[in-house]
């Protein structure tokens, strides 16, 4: 639960900045927290191997008409 919050909290703070900053509209903007449940490295690693797992990924799509 911890890690789904953080998670989510990440992904907040990259959308806020992405409409604060860029001005891009906040209705377009879609988060998702997956906490633990898509690790790009093992997560018994090195903490420094697990750095990689705490990411935000964007996806851009075209807009439909």
């Amino acid at each position: 639960a911890f890690n789904i919050n953080l998670s989510l909290r990440r992904a907040a703070a990259v959308a806020n900045w992405l409409t604060q900053s860029l001005r891009l509209p906040s209705a377009g903007i879609q988060i998702k927290g997956y906490g633990e449940s898509y690790p790009l490295v093992d997560p018994s690693g090195t903490p420094e191997q697990q750095q990689l797992n705490r990411r935000v990924e964007i996806v851009i799509r075209p807009k439909q008409s």
